[in-house]
């Protein structure tokens, strides 16, 4: 079967509802504290910030931009771009995320970001947004079931370009999720859609975007072999003692201890995607 047979909408809402319904929640939802926000937060600006530096890197900004930031998280990108460009509109679903965006918009003094605290789905272009945007971008945050329809607000807003940065390949934490789920769950590990649906569906639709893809590698630091296990005994579901017990195997053989702090740590590889097009709007 060709490409052109291939429904690659449907394939990317089948590929969401299978990883989800095996976390059993939407993407936001490991999210959902103020805590994990602000980690995530900080965590984004270590070693230099290199994941943001690069998203920022590859968004075509002025200082006359006008921007709009789909799934915004904390504001690891909002924040930076607010100070390089006129105004940032910062959509996001979940309470913590935009609860920590507020913190650091106000933190920073800054007067040019406004916050729209909606899935996109619900998003009113008419009632909650204020288009034409000269950019409008979502970064690793497609969390949408119907991507083409949330593609399609995008476009529709836009007078300029759009960019959607995604996972290429496995994301960094994958091949621990598929080692330790069929051993904790008994079945298979399903991973979320990645670019090649994204580059797919684009080009089913007529759109022949440009790619910009390099590595990402990054070190996750942690006081304890326990904290490790906490932070992903919820990415994993884990609900009885012998997940715990499964989870602090796992991290004793696969973090190393850093000599001088005697903290442990460990190595992070993945690779990311840029994929952007003139809007069809423009």
């Amino acid at each position: 079967m060709e490409n052109t047979d291939i429904d690659w909408n449907s394939e990317w809402k089948l590929r969401m509802e299978r990883n989800e319904a095996q976390k059993g929640s939407g993407c936001s939802s490991y999210w959902d504290t103020r805590e994990s926000a602000l980690k995530f937060y900080e965590s984004s600006f270590e070693d230099g910030g290199e994941r943001v530096n690069w998203i920022v890197g590859n968004i075509p900004y002025t200082p006359d931009s006008i921007i709009l930031d789909v799934g915004a998280g904390p504001g690891t990108i909002a924040i930076p771009l607010a100070g390089k460009a006129a105004a940032v509109t910062a959509v996001e679903p979940s309470p913590a995320m935009a609860g920590v965006l507020r913190e650091k918009i106000a933190e920073n003094g800054i007067e040019n970001i406004t916050v729209v605290e909606k899935p996109w789905e619900d998003v009113d272009p008419e009632s909650d947004l204020n288009p034409p945007y000269d950019i409008v971008f979502a970064s690793f945050s497609l969390g949408m079931h119907d991507l083409w329809e949330a593609v399609d607000k995008m476009n529709s807003v836009c007078r300029g370009r759009v960019l959607l940065f995604h996972f290429a390949g496995g994301n960094s934490w994958e091949p621990m999720m598929r080692e330790l789920w069929p051993v904790m769950h008994g079945e298979e590990f399903h991973p979320g859609p990645k670019a090649d649906v994204i580059f797919n569906l684009l080009y089913s639709k007529g759109i022949y975007p440009d790619i910009v893809s390099a590595p990402h590698s990054y070190r996750l630091d942690y006081k304890s072999i326990e904290d490790a296990v906490d932070e992903f005994a919820k990415r994993l579901n884990a609900e009885t003692e012998e997940h715990y017990e499964i989870l602090r195997r796992y991290f004793g053989e696969k973090l190393e201890k850093d000599p001088e702090t005697g903290e442990y740590f460990m190595n992070m590889r993945s690779r990311k995607m840029c994929i952007s097009w003139e809007s069809p709007e423009k």
